[in-house]
């Protein structure tokens, strides 16, 4: 039976592209796909076979130098903000169109409020490593100085709660942090911390590639050295100071450098760039990893499975 399936996912490459081999898989069997995301990404998931659901476009919060509880008080406010603008929009948008079931980052929790107003079958989706009721990713990598008492997040968490409740009675006010029925994580189970503590509604899946893997080109020139990459992603990569600190390491070296930037980077802030040096915004991914000998890499998830998958 063919069945219409919502994704729902951060407006970032690192929390979209992970799921869109499974995105193409539904589609090859028949099924119907929406997949919900900030419309500079509706091009990409069209590409994959979904219909793009687009988000109106909102600007990246300023990136902390340092985790705190201020911090993170901020974006909890700032989430739920933006869940009261969208999560009506959806909510209207799907009850004429109704899914069979919500697969929703596990970062964003206006797809597990979606999934319980319509209601559906809930399905979180991991990018990185899992949380469940046993272990916490948060509590895992927490600062020793972060202040779990401290006042703007103790009432930024009771904000969070009072929306939860007042969206779905179901809702125990957790949103970020509740086991969805269903759980797909697109790591090798035998990365996950305490692996041993998750039950069958959890699912490894491990990394795919999909069509990336032979969609997008790229190719050395010929005869080049070894291949070195170089790329911090699509978010923490507003590092000239780190990119202007590789140029003097290894200019005039025996490597062939490939360096993604980012779009926040200005080229020209760079300097003079070595004849060795290729230098962009973005590369494909997969299709440099092919021919590199060595990545440089921010160890996203996405980008430590890629490296190992070549």
């Amino acid at each position: 039976m063919r069945k219409h399936v919502t994704f729902v996912a951060e407006p970032a490459p690192g929390h979209v592209y992970p799921t869109l081999p499974l995105v193409e898989e539904l589609v090859r069997r028949g099924h119907r796909v929406s997949y919900v995301t900030g419309e500079w990404l509706a091009h990409t998931v069209e590409a994959a076979g979904a219909t793009a659901v687009s988000l109106p476009k909102r600007p990246w919060p300023e990136l902390p130098t340092e985790f705190t509880a201020e911090v993170l008080s901020g974006i909890v406010n700032r989430s739920i903000f933006y869940a009261g603008v969208d999560l009506p929009m959806l909510t209207a948008h799907f009850e004429n169109d109704r899914p069979d079931a919500v697969c929703y980052d596990s970062l964003s929790f206006i797809g597990r409020l979606l999934a319980h107003k319509l209601p559906v079958l809930d399905v979180a989706l991991f990018t990185t490593l899992a949380s469940n009721g046993k272990f916490s990713l948060n509590d895992e990598f927490e600062p020793g100085s972060f202040d779990s008492q401290h006042p703007k997040l103790i009432e930024a968490g009771q904000q969070l709660r009072t929306f939860g409740s007042e969206q779905s009675p179901a809702e125990t006010g957790r949103l970020w942090w509740e086991t969805a029925s269903l759980n797909l994580v697109f790591l090798p189970k035998q990365f996950q911390i305490a692996a041993d503590t998750f039950d069958e509604r959890f699912h490894f899946l491990g990394p795919s590639l999909g069509s990336r893997e032979y969609v997008e080109s790229w190719q050395p020139p010929k005869g080049a050295a070894l291949i070195l990459f170089i790329s911090l992603g699509t978010v923490f990569n507003q590092r000239p100071d780190f990119f202007r600190l590789c140029i003097q390491a290894f200019a005039e070296s025996s490597w062939r450098v490939v360096m993604a930037i980012g779009e926040e980077v200005d080229r020209e802030e760079l300097g003079p760039l070595p004849v060795n040096f290729e230098v962009r915004p973005h590369f494909p991914q997969p299709a440099v990893l092919r021919h590199a000998r060595v990545f440089l890499s921010h160890a996203g998830p996405s980008s430590i499975m890629e490296s190992l998958y070549y």
